[in-house]
């Protein structure tokens, strides 16, 4: 009973405008994965590099999502190499690896809640980000601490012309933002953003209703940054920056007796100097403190007795940093430090008002370098090298084992004729934290660990090889990766949203290893107003743990075969200072994979009563969900007013628009005696208005 109100709750919330569908499982169907694709417009404004992609706010902006507005999250999960998770979530899968293997930063600081609003959105604002810098491949020295891929949010460059505001609503989102400056060298930025959901879901309660369904929600979803800015007459400049960050959901289900809550949130405060010493170089030094935590509950009535338990985990880090940058016209270096103290206690819980802590301690050290050589429409070389002193335990005592650990990237490029060049990427990462993730949502739920001498450090290397080629109007690249990772962890109660079994999370941890190898394509169109681009991954990704399925590989949870994102954006002919477009987006992908119980066998409870205990066999992920496919359409319009100090930017859209319901969970319902698949999005008309002056 315990794990069908877990289900449901994952369902109503990540629904939480009514858009969740449970239908009968098809008698034949295999249990997968099949979460979305990318649900992305056109981005005219990205440039793909190798093993990277830079992306401007606009084009950010213009990604087609379930709540009107686009996020840098879901503009990723168009790109090549990437899987994505529950449809609509936040979740992603960087070339065979795990959700928490991906690692996003805003102005260098680790914000390890990325997910905002259920997953619809993440939890930085588009008035923050200036640009995005994500890399997958040949990655920078500085970006270290992560095994599969960096997302490296720039907040927005100060405008110190005049103030700016603007404002954008949706129904289910809202947001404010204002810019300027407060003295001839000092300027200020000020963003927030609230969700409305509550409201939404009691202007529906009564559709919502159910005797045994959701009776109640209640949510509290808003972010905030504010950032200061001040530089000297010789250009140095010194920044000063906060980010809160909060998910909080309650629900109650049947006649009240069952509530749940669940909730998330960052709080980060930074303070950094950059000094110039020419045009050519500079240094940089910056200390953070950054707080993360989630926490969930629950008050379940079974049989006359109110059974009650809360599980709380936290991450708190220090961080002090420096680095030194030289720009040739040719080369390039650059080499900095860095000082980490982090704090865990993952998994903390309370049967009553006294809380059981389990708190660890981590310290790393780290010496990093990079070379860069750029001869232009010729030759582009780099090379990184990080180095590793890291220590972790209940205290950082002298007895702690410590851990040299280096890392290293090369990255090449070589044009064969003016416009074709050959590519190559070769890197080692190491990951000191693990991430034990749950449901595929998305959700910054996931419990985070330090490694240590039972669960080691994970570590991975890959290498890709490829081409890339302009011809007039269309540009294609190719190319094929290879990627082993070792020291992976493996959550065995990854549906325990709602257990005392984080509790005891080093109990139903396995270690293991990983394979993942496959070609990714990309072809971009572009002439006049119409633009189109396809990106195709073709990959291969098992899993093998010493305890699972007699030592033997299994595919991954999210091994999705294929994956094909393809969107078109056609400007429709301008009138007067009014701006209009059309876009589509389409996704075809694989289905993920689920573990399929091959039966269940009788128990009973110490109060007499039965109980069925499912039996998952001894494979997991053993069953494949069906393909995942959707469609989206949009609609944008900008204008200006007739004084041209104030712009307007509508955008609509629906959002699905086949109707599709693709199932992303398997599960089984007691009271039914039926396999249920639960599928999230169905077909939704998308709005958004944004304001700027």
């Amino acid at each position: 009973m315990g794990r069908t109100y877990r289900l449901r709750i994952a369902t109503f919330l990540t629904l939480f405008s009514l858009v969740g569908v449970m239908c009968p499982a098809q008698d034949s169907s295999s249990v997968s994965d099949t979460l979305t694709a990318a649900n992305k417009v056109a981005y005219r404004g990205i440039k793909l590099l190798t093993g990277r992609a830079l992306s401007d706010i606009e084009t950010i902006r213009n990604v087609i999502t379930s709540i009107g507005e686009g996020d840098a999250i879901k503009l990723i999960q168009t790109l090549p190499g990437i899987s994505t998770g529950a449809e609509g979530s936040s979740a992603i899968y960087s070339r065979g690896g795990n959700l928490g293997h991906n690692l996003m930063s805003l102005d260098g600081v680790t914000i390890y809640g990325i997910s905002h609003l259920l997953g619809m959105t993440s939890s930085v604002s588009t008035d923050v980000i200036g640009e995005m810098d994500f890399q997958i491949g040949g990655f920078d020295a500085d970006r270290g601490a992560a095994l599969s891929s960096f997302i490296s949010l720039k907040s927005a460059t100060m405008q110190m012309d005049k103030w700016h505001i603007s404002g954008m609503a949706s129904p289910f989102l809202e947001s404010v933002a204002a810019m300027g400056p407060i003295s001839d060298r000092t300027g200020v930025l000020v963003t927030g953003r609230f969700s409305p959901m509550s409201l939404v879901y009691k202007s529906m309660k009564g559709a919502l209703y159910s005797e045994k369904g959701l009776r109640n929600l209640e949510a509290t979803v808003y972010d905030i940054y504010g950032k200061v800015s001040q530089k000297t007459k010789k250009g140095n400049e010194l920044t000063a920056s906060i980010f809160r960050s909060v998910d909080k959901y309650e629900i109650e289900f049947g006649k009240g007796t069952d509530n749940y809550n669940l909730g998330w949130g960052n709080t980060i405060g930074m303070v950094k100097y950059t000094r110039n010493h020419s045009t050519k170089a500079w240094t940089e030094y910056d200390v953070s403190y950054n707080v993360y935590q989630s926490e969930q509950g629950s008050d379940v009535l079974f049989n006359s007795t109110l059974n009650r338990l809360k599980i709380k985990s936290s991450l708190r880090e220090f961080v002090a940093r420096g680095r030194f940058t030289h720009k040739g016209n040719r080369n390039s270096f650059k080499a900095g430090g860095q000082l980490r103290h982090a704090g865990f206690n993952p998994g903390a819980s309370s049967l009553s008002s006294e809380w059981a802590d389990q708190k660890y301690s981590s310290l790393t050290a780290v010496l990093w370098g990079q070379y860069e050589y750029h001869k232009p429409e010729v030759f582009y070389f780099k090379a990184s090298a990080r180095i590793n002193s890291y220590k972790s335990g209940k205290t950082l005592a002298k007895s702690e084992k410590a851990y040299l650990v280096p890392e290293m990237s090369i990255l090449g490029e070589y044009n064969i004729r003016p416009n074709v060049k050959l590519m190559a990427t070769m890197d080692r990462t190491a990951q000191f934290h693990h991430i034990l993730e749950g449901m595929p949502l998305g959700w910054s739920m996931d419990l985070i660990v330090p490694s240590d001498d039972t669960i080691p450090y994970e570590y991975a290397y890959q290498g890709y090889l490829g081409m890339a080629g302009s011809f007039r109007r269309h540009r294609i690249t190719v190319g094929g990766y290879y990627k082993t990772m070792e020291n992976l962890v493996y959550y065995t109660n990854a549906a325990s949203i709602f257990s005392a079994s984080f509790t005891g999370w080093k109990d139903n941890v396995e270690v293991g290893k990983g394979l993942s190898y496959g070609i990714e394509t990309h072809y971009e169109y572009s002439w006049k107003r119409l633009s189109a681009k396809v990106a195709y991954t073709l990959s291969k990704t098992d899993r093998t743990f010493k305890n699972l399925n007699k030592g033997n590989p299994f595919p991954a949870k999210f091994d999705r075969r294929h994956i094909l994102n393809s969107s078109i954006e056609y400007n429709l002919e301008r009138i007067g200072n009014t701006k209009r477009g059309i876009s589509t987006a389409f996704t075809l992908q694989s289905g993920h994979r689920e573990s399929y119980r091959l039966f269940s066998y009788g128990s009973v409870t110490p109060d007499g009563d039965n109980y069925l205990i499912p039996y998952f066999g001894e494979q997991p992920n053993n069953f494949q969900m069906p393909d995942y496919i959707r469609l989206d359409i949009g609609y944008f319009r900008s204008w200006e007013s007739a004084s041209g100090k104030t712009y307007f930017k509508l955008q609509a859209g629906v959002y699905n628009i086949l109707n599709r319901h693709n199932p992303f969970i398997l599960m089984y319902d007691d009271d039914s005696g039926q396999w249920l698949e639960l599928s999230l999005i169905p077909i939704m008309p998308t709005v958004s208005l944004r304001i700027e002056f």
